[in-house]
């Protein structure tokens, strides 16, 4: 188990692995939001005789063909999964707790010739990498801000695949959301549909309540015999345990910090955490645009940070509580006018309190900008050590 924690006496992270013993002068945490599997409280569930797993620890061994299987949950697991298995299983019961917006996966093979147009052009590459984040902060994004049209747009496209898919009257019923498009993740798939009105396939619209011996009871009091339960229930987000793994300057870890509140400065420093970076996690996510954009833009950030500690001879750097509040403030005024905020759902966004801590409320592009330069100002910089002389414990000076 890793276990880092800040030594402010010699201005050091020191890091236990289950192998060994490490230093850093810093440390950048790339452990990602959507890797720790949450598995729902099922009272009984240590009685269930049969197999038991969750999507993201799938167990290859275990063969379900001919079995009568559960799938608990319809998120963005769930539509991958209950359309692969679909057809090999005997018998397919999903538990539905809410459903969700499908949209069609505009999907296309790239032919050979366009492979060699773009080998022999590379900037061609290039273009369409910026033609695909121009038409998610140009059209996308405005999901995000509840713009109405393109609302009523994506809603009655969703609602066209369903209605094209399932001819059951009563299962559409099931599937169709009453909350705005875009408050939850928006799930994109041209095959959950069809595999969900399969007749080997019983959609129940309701969450898990028990599981006894051979079978789940769901909350509506229906119970559904099963020999094999799949728990496409998500991941841990704002209790991710890395989160209490990291000990900053006063001995807290980050989750104690936070306690169920993300807080931290433009989404990759957190105050009391010096010559730390928080890549991938708590003020990043996104309803419109793609998370390897967020981390290269991060990634900028921090290589901007080593130039300036290199040029100002700098042992440590921590942002200001003061500036990070005044960033929390900013952010949260953005988010309060969000779908995420206002659209009428609960999802894996928001934090203890129902807040969408967990997102960047603005653009894209406007995440890179934010990020282009390591902002000193707002940050106590520590100057290094130099020969013969110490700096005294907590002196620090202000960009």
């Amino acid at each position: 188990m890793l276990v880092a924690a800040w030594d402010d006496e010699v201005e050091t992270w020191r890091i236990v692995t289950s192998e060994r013993h490490l230093s850093a002068d810093l440390l950048v945490s790339c452990a990602g939001p959507l890797t720790e599997p949450v598995y729902p409280d099922v009272p009984g569930l240590d009685r269930f005789r049969g197999k038991t797993f969750h999507t993201s620890r799938w167990d290859h061994e275990h063969d379900l063909a001919g079995e009568r299987v559960a799938v608990v949950g319809t998120g963005a697991s769930a539509v991958q999964v209950v359309p692969e298995i679909q057809p090999r299983v005997g018998h397919l019961v999903v538990f539905q707790r809410t459903p969700g917006w499908v949209v069609p996966y505009p999907d296309r093979e790239i032919s050979e010739k366009e492979k060699r147009v773009l080998r022999a052009f590379p900037q061609l590459v290039r273009l369409y990498r910026f033609g695909q984040f121009a038409v998610r902060d140009l059209v996308n994004y405005r999901m995000i801000r509840r713009n109405r049209v393109l609302r009523w747009f994506l809603e009655k496209t969703s609602r066209r695949l369903l209605e094209e898919h399932v001819g059951d009257p009563e299962l559409r019923a099931k599937l169709t959301p009453d909350y705005e498009i875009g408050c939850k993740r928006v799930l994109i798939t041209n095959d959950f549909y069809p595999a969900v009105s399969k007749p080997n396939v019983k959609l129940i619209a309701s969450a898990v309540r028990e599981a006894r011996e051979g079978s789940l009871v769901a909350e509506d009091g229906t119970e559904c015999e099963v020999d094999s339960i799949i728990f496409a229930t998500g991941f841990e987000t704002s209790k991710s345990p890395i989160l209490s793994r990291i000990r900053g300057r006063d001995g807290r870890s980050i989750d104690e910090f936070w306690n169920g509140r993300p807080r931290f400065h433009r989404a990759t420093t957190i105050a009391g955490f010096p010559n730390f970076f928080n890549l991938c996690s708590a003020g990043t996510g996104s309803g419109h645009g793609s998370m390897i954009w967020k981390a290269e833009s991060q990634t900028a950030y921090v290589m901007d940070t080593l130039r300036v500690m290199r040029e100002r001879d700098l042992s440590s750097f921590e942002v200001r509580p003061d500036a990070q509040d005044r960033y929390m403030r900013w952010i949260g005024k953005d988010l309060d006018s969000t779908v995420w905020a206002r659209g009428g759902c609960r999802s894996w966004y928001l934090d203890d309190g129902g807040w969408p801590t967990l997102m960047w409320p603005r653009t894209m592009w406007g995440f890179r900008r934010m990020l282009r330069r390591f902002d000193a100002e707002h940050y106590l910089l520590r100057p290094a050590r130099e020969a013969g002389r110490s700096v005294e414990q907590g002196e620090a000076v202000r960009a």
